[in-house]
């Protein structure tokens, strides 16, 4: 399977969604939306929102992009193109497809990746969205439980947050209880 990126405008991706699925129905469960959970802390509160992992953009994953769909992509208001160019669309690369679905092995909502800290404070990650992406990472926020990581899609550089909780910290809290 290959897989597009349409772009549309940022806050539309759900309605493309829902328009291209209803033009294409057998499209419902190759028409993705990558997202994750984030920790936020307001006002000393904690909660978990949920927030688009590549605002503006959706994955559409296909044997062959059909003459038909690209029509109807065009027809849609909020879309834009189909990365590169609408002209000559190209499926994402062998490496930035096993990323994805790296990504979205677990569904299209990411959680919270468990981690450690070695004894010089670098960032070791025993299993979530981040395994495997520790070299990707360019900043740690360990008071937010919050790890920026840079991804490569089409020549373009995204870096995108993901939030952690530190394996140790939670075992300690265990323990102290």
């Amino acid at each position: 399977m290959e897989i597009y990126v349409l772009q549309c405008l940022s806050g539309n991706e759900d309605q493309l969604r829902k328009r291209l699925v209803l033009a294409h129905p057998e499209l419902a469960e190759h028409v993705h939306i990558p997202r994750r959970h984030m920790k936020i802390r307001k006002q000393g509160r904690h909660f978990t929102k949920e927030y688009i992992l590549f605002p503006g953009y959706i994955f559409l994953e296909t044997e062959h992009l059909e003459k038909n769909y690209l029509e109807s992509i065009r027809t849609i208001d909020s879309a834009l193109r189909i990365l590169p160019d609408s002209l000559h669309p190209l499926p994402l690369n062998r490496g930035e497809r096993e990323l994805l679905s790296r990504l979205l092995r677990n569904g299209e909502v990411l959680g919270s990746s468990a981690v450690q800290f070695d004894t010089n404070n670098r960032i070791q990650v025993i299993q979530g969205p981040l395994e495997g992406l520790e070299g990707s990472i360019v900043k740690v926020d360990r008071r937010k439980g919050r790890a920026r990581v840079r991804l490569d899609m089409y020549d373009r550089t995204f870096e995108v947050d993901f939030s952690f909780h530190d394996m140790k910290k939670q075992n300690s809290a265990d323990v102290q209880e």
